[in-house]
């Protein structure tokens, strides 16, 4: 249990610095921050609501294709 707790904290900070270092090379890309921490929150944001979505339909749809999208 504590391995799977440790594993957890391991991938949520290399998630962090991932996005972390994103947001400062698009930043130099774009010339301003605002614009890659929207893309990064957009991205987020659909992920949150689209996962749940699929698996929903695919429960109701009895269909493991949809797991795949």
């Amino acid at each position: 249990m504590i391995a799977i707790f440790l594993a957890t904290i391991n991938v949520g900070v290399a998630y962090g610095v991932f996005n972390l270092r994103l947001i400062q090379y698009l930043s130099g890309q774009f010339g301003s921050r605002s614009t890659p921490s929207g893309l990064i929150f957009l991205g987020l944001f659909l992920t949150v609501f689209l996962n749940p979505l699929f698996g929903f339909l695919s429960d109701k749809l009895k269909s493991e294709r949809l797991l795949y999208l």
